[in-house]
């Protein structure tokens, strides 16, 4: 269920980036092409999404598109479980 994928990614973004804090994250907001994140912000989510998820997040197999909304990453974390 992707919902639940959405809520806790914009619940990482709000709690680790600053000017996300206060925020309504939509899921198809554009993250890093609008300057929310850049690409030292995305290294830092990753790593609090794989603790989240329980996942590895290859770094050879993904791409800044895969980080740009919150429905890009959970996408890709769904993707990861099924995976596994």
């Amino acid at each position: 269920m992707m919902s639940s994928e959405v809520a806790l990614i914009s619940s990482i973004l709000r709690k680790n980036i600053v000017e996300l804090e206060t925020m309504d994250i939509q899921p198809e907001m554009p993250l890093i092409s609008s300057g929310f994140i850049d690409s030292f912000d995305v290294i830092e989510i990753l790593s609090h999404i794989e603790e989240a998820f329980h996942i590895i997040i290859p770094l050879e197999t993904v791409s800044i598109e895969d980080f740009d909304t919150v429905i890009s990453m959970a996408e890709l974390v769904l993707k990861l479980k099924e995976a596994c």
